[in-house]
């Protein structure tokens, strides 16, 4: 993400403070979701 010369408009630091949290919200909820298929795989798999 391009960094903004100069001074910041008012609130575009926490803007981008929110985006990327909100990345690592969805890649931990992502990477969540592909343990939870994992384990049901395996689980259909021993049985």
């Amino acid at each position: 993400m391009p960094k903004i010369k100069g001074k910041q408009p008012f609130g575009a630091v926490n803007l981008n403070d929110q985006a990327d949290e909100a990345v690592g919200d969805a890649h931990t909820r992502m990477t969540q979701q592909g343990q939870d298929l994992v384990e049901e795989l395996e689980f259909v798999r021993i049985n």
